[in-house]
């Protein structure tokens, strides 16, 4: 059980913010996601502009619920827990540092 509530830890802290999900998604972000509404649905600019509103609403939400549920998370912890936690959310940044200059060098 320990364990589950572990990674459960790690899955919610890990960096799925707004830089990590634009990166995983082809639509690269919502200004990448308005266009292809745009080219697919034929928007009109005032179409365009309530989409882009819509998804950086959600994008917003989504964010604040991540760091909810981090800080949530972080107050169950015992302080070394947080201290090897944060040590792994350092690792994994640096991780997705090193893959995205990677993709911007090619």
């Amino acid at each position: 059980m320990y364990k589950l509530l572990l990674g459960f830890a790690l899955i919610l802290t890990m960096p799925l913010t707004t830089v990590a999900a634009e990166n995983a998604h082809p639509w690269k972000g919502h200004a990448g996601a308005t266009e292809w509404f745009t080219k697919n649905l034929e928007l009109n600019a005032e179409q365009q502009a309530k989409v882009a509103a819509i998804l950086e609403q959600q994008m917003q939400k989504t964010k604040q619920l991540h760091d909810e549920s981090r800080d949530q998370i972080q107050q169950l912890l015992t302080a070394e827990q947080r201290t090897k936690m944060d040590a792994l959310r350092k690792e994994h940044k640096e991780k997705y540092a090193n893959k995205k200059d990677k993709a911007g060098s090619e």
